[in-house]
């Protein structure tokens, strides 16, 4: 029978939101660039390049963040499915333990 499903669910969540994180990430990046540019182009500040500059900054920043959410998200996620393990680990030496032996 399988143990605490509860906590594996958890784990398994927190390892698909850190990958959505990290996917959010990265089009934040793709995103920033491309409508940095777009910007850029149409002369929307004084010099034309600090509209592209921004939107590399805005990219950069949301690739760090989402980078950032990735590495928790699923440290948190692998720290509860080790310990899970550990648990069933543990438990199954102690009912070696008890068997008679012969």
């Amino acid at each position: 029978m399988e143990r605490h499903i509860v906590l594996r669910v958890v784990a398994v969540l927190l390892k698909v939101l850190a990958w959505v994180s990290l996917v959010g990430g990265v089009l934040g990046l793709v995103v920033g660039v491309v409508f940095g540019s777009f910007v850029g182009s149409l002369g929307g500040s004084m010099d034309g390049r600090a509209g592209g500059l921004s939107g590399v900054w805005f990219g950069l920043g949301s690739l760090l963040i989402g980078g950032l959410y990735f590495l928790v998200l699923f440290a948190y996620g692998d720290a509860i499915a080790v310990l899970l393990r550990i648990l069933d680990n543990t438990h199954r030496i102690l009912q070696r333990e008890q068997e008679p032996q012969a």
